[in-house]
């Protein structure tokens, strides 16, 4: 049987390293790139994603402020066991959205509007922020 706590503790391992980190060869690239590109903006760009890298390393933060929608795609067997079953495991994936959202930090979901008319109450919790733009007719 599948603990739980395993089950959450490795979800927000992931989405701790899927914001910060990035795969090797990915980096390596960057960095050939980096070496080989001659123009200005180019350059530029390049180093700044090179940059912003090191730093999100060394600071254990997010590596660019779009961090995405968490999705959680889950396979296992028809055996597969979980502490909990299938209610729990999904309590556990938005425990560790939630979690990860504070501790990495993620960007949290935010509801706005143009229309200073229109009050919007309530929050979701365990989303990076989303905006969404309503307008009367």
């Amino acid at each position: 049987m599948i603990a739980i706590e395993t089950i959450q503790s490795t979800a927000e391992t992931l989405m701790e390293q899927a914001a910060i980190e990035i795969p090797e060869d990915y980096l390596n690239g960057l960095k050939r790139a980096a070496e080989d590109e001659d123009g200005d903006l180019s350059s530029f760009v390049l180093e700044a994603m090179l940059q912003n890298y090191e730093a999100a390393k060394q600071d254990r933060s997010a590596m660019c402020g779009d961090t995405g929608t968490p999705r959680w795609y889950v396979k296992m067997g028809n055996e597969t066991q979980i502490e909990g079953g299938p209610v729990a495991l999904e309590a556990a994936l938005r425990k560790a959205t939630a979690n990860a959202t504070q501790s990495v930090p993620l960007r949290l979901l935010a509801v706005t509007t143009l229309d200073p008319s229109i009050s919007l109450t309530g929050s979701i919790i365990a989303l990076p922020k989303t905006i969404a733009i309503f307008r009367k007719n």
